[in-house]
């Protein structure tokens, strides 16, 4: 899932201040778009093996983690260089958005019910990549709005992370996790059931085969 947990440096490169419907009513609304530079692994946040996709590790340092049995922790080196900028599909929404650019948080601007996406990356050789992605949403106010229209081409310190669960949603998540646990004890139960009747066969076959 892709989250900036961490205070993230980041470019505001553009904002577009807009009106949406909501209903019959038109409604205030901004588009920001947003640039990091950050680790390569940050292509696994957007979908799980995209890592593994477009990077790899020197010939010996993946001949040694496949002798030792480990996995790697560095794919600095491109598979290829013939690609350069890599657009990612995907919609997130309902992100929260937090920007601080100024010396305390009596400055900073929260943005909720945001859609997050126009995913574009940059591969680099050497393990970084350019990420690059947009934010919108109705949910800001105009004390807000005033405030990122001056944000164009600078930098802050971003954190973007996904919606809290409702009550409901964690119960049913909490629901499938038991189900999902049953199931997988039941599974144990069941191999360890069939294994103990093959030897408890095996050895009664080799019972039958020395009694004479």
């Amino acid at each position: 899932m892709f989250e900036l947990t961490d205070p993230t440096r980041a470019t505001i490169t553009s904002v577009t201040l807009r009106r949406e419907m909501h209903g019959d009513d038109r409604v205030p609304a901004v588009s920001l778009g947003i640039k990091i530079v950050g680790p390569n692994t940050i292509l696994d946040k957007l979908d799980a093996g995209l890592l593994a996709l477009f990077y790899t590790a020197p010939a010996e340092t993946a001949a040694q983690a496949e002798i030792e049995g480990t996995q790697l922790t560095s794919l600095p080196l491109l598979r290829t260089s013939m690609l350069d900028v890599v657009n990612v599909k995907g919609e997130l929404e309902g992100w929260a958005l937090h920007i601080d650019y100024g010396i305390d948080d009596s400055s900073a601007i929260s943005i909720g019910a945001a859609k997050v996406d126009k995913f574009r990356v940059e591969l680099k050789e050497g393990g970084s990549i350019e990420l690059r992605f947009r934010v919108g949403t109705s949910a800001v106010d105009e004390t807000s709005l005033g405030k990122l229209s001056m944000l164009i081409d600078s930098e802050v310190s971003i954190t973007l992370t996904a919606p809290k669960p409702t009550a409901a949603q964690a119960e049913i998540t909490e629901h499938e996790r038991e189900t999902s646990l049953k199931a997988s004890m039941a599974a144990a139960d069941a191999k360890a059931s069939r294994k103990k009747k093959l030897e408890q066969d095996a050895g009664d076959a080799f019972a039958a085969a020395h009694t004479h």
